[in-house]
């Protein structure tokens, strides 16, 4: 079967980049999912692309869908013919809708019994008819972070469509998308290009360095590091490298032109974050570090220009950093002149969320709560209560005002610069840790105690407010606050209860006469119940046991990632794990719908009576497994579940459970339901068993 490369070429305006490796991710995957329906081979699929291009190319596309046989069943068979063997009503609609006379419907076996059907052959179409059906789909699927309109079709996509390129085998495909029909000519380089002929992939490729287009993410990042590198060495300093910001500046130009720019010296009397906050956060540069690791007054440029022969580029940019680093200096001095005290009272004229008070009511209700919290880190109070009066105090500061990505680092600088202690510095500094899901924990107790309290107390405020986490959107930061909760717990091996922390945060709202709604409880439940599985999921657990041990665990963390973990192991013992699910779906149907009994300790009834003690026993010995792993310390949960799976065989040959007293067969299906509880503290195993499905 012949075959050609596909090559499909959308030109817009700057996509920003942080948009920009999705789309790729999901254009690629749309494809394929795309050739693999239609039955279509191909070679590399690569989505590729630059901030005014996304460009698919597949190579040795098929051509042409092979032929496939297609079977359509329709009633009944003894539905569709009489006795006499005469077609009904129902098998001339059917022959009829389908094009055939009904003696040529053919005998069909199906899963439920036999069918009237046919069976025919189906020609394969072009494939270039099917691209043309599909590109526009894929496109509109794009998942950017925003959207917009720019013209009469109502077409939404991250930035406006200029033109389109798509050709198979260097003969062009009837596409239309965003009012703009494929042609072949594409376009370069927005200063330094022009526009271009396409006649095949190959051509396409050749043609781009002429037009001063590197098309591919991860030679833009090669050319820019090792040009960068050169440069740094020939000057003796180094390029002080940041991956993320790597990764951005990567997708913000199409021609990487690195270039060394210098500031004055005496700027480098300010803290490294005050520098580089105008630097990478404000004008995407890079920071230069000397042979010592201090920071040089240089910094590393990305141009998106082929040359600078002139020096103009490095001098506009030198002037640019040069007035934000002299404003950077102004606020640092003029926020030095007050004490860290007086800007923490600004906290008071400053609203945290509407119908919640001030900045001030928060840390006022972060500080209570991290003084409750302070004994369970083993964390001084006293050095919990003084940094949790100051730990937002730099939002009261113009430095915050300007560069916000300083904040809780700044503060922590004023701090540390006028004399306050130093304990409660690093309290204050780590309290605002992790920031990100991969970011260093606070390595403190009284750092992690307010880290704790202070995303607890926001949370809850959020839920408050009717906020919540759907999907990949996270206005909030709800889930990333979420995460820094129970990587702290985790790391420091609390048995502190995530939900508990939250209803006492609930507790502080409402004694400042905030608005509680009656579902409150409920929120908190169900939001940590999702935090929890979607934590553990992403550990490697599958969702049905991720769900299943975050609804038992009572939020206690380390309980839930304990249970996850020996659920797991257990599954490899393949034996065992079916005994463990046949007993409890035997203890469950037959103890369905009974309440468990209460009391244990002295059963009456002798022909359960051993079942009853092993039971009793069970329950202690797990409750002191269960405790172990809320305090992250070596725990046997599934030992006490065996135990009674044992005791259950025994039960289940010996003992008639339907009694014929019926007192005496509710009691013993009481106890079976007490048994069955036992198995749902580790997980909801009935949530499990169902794949996840119950609600």
């Amino acid at each position: 079967m012949s075959a050609a490369d596909l090559l499909l070429e959308v030109g817009v305006e700057e996509i920003p980049a942080r948009f920009l490796p999705s789309a790729r991710r999901a254009l690629a995957e749309a494809a394929t999912q795309t050739f693999a329906a239609w039955q279509v081979g191909h070679g590399a699929i690569e989505a590729t692309g630059t901030p005014r291009r996304i460009v698919l190319i597949v190579r040795a596309l098929e051509t042409v869908q092979a032929d496939r046989t297609e079977t359509i069943t329709g009633p009944p068979w003894d539905r569709a013919f009489d006795d006499q063997g005469a077609p009904t009503a129902a098998a001339e609609g059917f022959a009829r809708k389908h094009g055939i006379a009904p003696q040529d419907l053919q005998q069909i076996d199906t899963p439920r019994g036999p069918a009237a059907g046919l069976t025919r052959t189906v020609a394969g179409r072009e494939t270039r008819e099917l691209l043309a059906e599909a590109i526009p789909d894929w496109l509109a699927g794009l998942p950017f972070g925003k959207n917009m309109r720019w013209e009469e079709t109502g077409v939404r996509f991250a930035r406006p469509v200029r033109w389109l390129v798509a050709c198979l085998g260097g003969e062009p495909v009837s596409v239309e998308f965003a009012g703009i029909v494929a042609g072949a000519q594409s376009s370069g380089h927005r200063f330094y290009g022009g526009p271009f002929t396409v006649a095949s992939v190959d051509d396409y490729l050749a043609a781009l360095p002429g037009q001063f287009i590197e098309l591919r993410p991860e030679d833009r990042r090669e050319r820019i590091v090792r040009g960068a590198n050169e440069l740094a060495a020939g000057e003796g300093v180094r390029i002080d490298w940041d991956d993320a910001l790597l990764d951005e500046v990567v997708d913000l130009v199409e021609w990487p032109l690195p270039l060394l720019g210098r500031f004055a010296p005496e700027f480098l009397e300010l803290p490294d974050v005050v520098l580089e906050a105008p630097m990478k956060g404000h004008q995407r540069y890079f920071p230069v570090r000397n042979a010592d690791g201090s920071l040089a007054n240089r910094f590393l440029i990305v141009s998106n220009q082929p040359e600078d022969p002139e020096g103009l580029i490095v001098a506009g940019n030198q002037r640019v950093l040069s007035a934000r680093l002299s404003d950077a200096r102004f606020f640092w001095d003029q926020d030095l002149a007050r004490p860290i005290h007086e800007h923490a009272e600004a906290l008071q004229r400053i609203t945290w969320q509407t119908g919640l008070g001030t900045l001030q009511d928060l840390v006022e209700r972060v500080a209570r709560l991290a003084t409750d919290l302070a004994p369970s880190f083993e964390a001084s109070t006293d050095i919990v209560r003084e940094a949790a009066a100051l730990y937002l105090a730099d939002l009261g500061t113009q430095m915050v005002y300007e560069f916000a990505e300083l904040q809780g680092e700044i503060g922590a600088i004023y701090a540390e610069r006028q004399g306050v202690a130093v304990d409660v510095v690093e309290a204050m500094r780590g309290a605002h840790q992790p920031r990100a899901s991969e970011d260093p924990l606070p390595d403190r107790p009284e750092a992690a105690a307010l880290s704790v309290a202070h995303r607890i107390v926001q949370i809850v405020g959020h839920l408050l407010l009717g906020h919540r986490v759907r999907g990949n959107q996270d206005p909030y930061g709800m889930r990333r606050a979420a995460i820094g909760v129970m990587r702290v717990l985790t790391a420091h091996r609390l048995p502190v209860s995530v939900t508990t922390l939250s209803r006492a945060a609930a507790d502080l709202y409402a004694a400042d006469s905030v608005d509680i709604p009656d579902d409150l409880d409920q929120r908190i439940v169900e939001f940590w119940e999702q935090r929890l599985a979607a934590w553990l999921e992403q550990a490697g657990a599958d969702a049905a046991l991720s769900r299943a041990a975050a609804r038992v665990c009572e939020g206690l963390v380390t309980r839930a990632a304990a249970a996850v973990t020996q659920i797991q192991e257990l599954r490899h013992d393949t034996a065992r794990y079916e005994a463990l699910a046949d007993t409890y779906k035997r203890l469950r149907n037959i103890a369905r719908d009974t309440e468990p009994v209460s009391d244990i300790a002295d059963w009456t009834d002798a022909e359960t009576a051993p079942f009853a003690a092993v039971l009793a026993q069970a329950e202690q010995e797990l409750s002191a497994q269960l405790d172990l792993a809320a305090r992250g310390a070596d725990a046997d949960l599934v030992a006490p579940l065996m135990a009674v799976i044992e005791a259950a065989d025994v039960l289940f040959e010996d003992v008639r459970i339907n009694a014929d007293d019926p007192a005496v067969a509710l009691s013993r299906k009481g106890l079976l339901r007490r048994a069955q509880s036992v198995f749902d503290r580790i997980v909801d195993f009935d949530l499990l068993i169902s794949g996840g499905s119950r609600s």
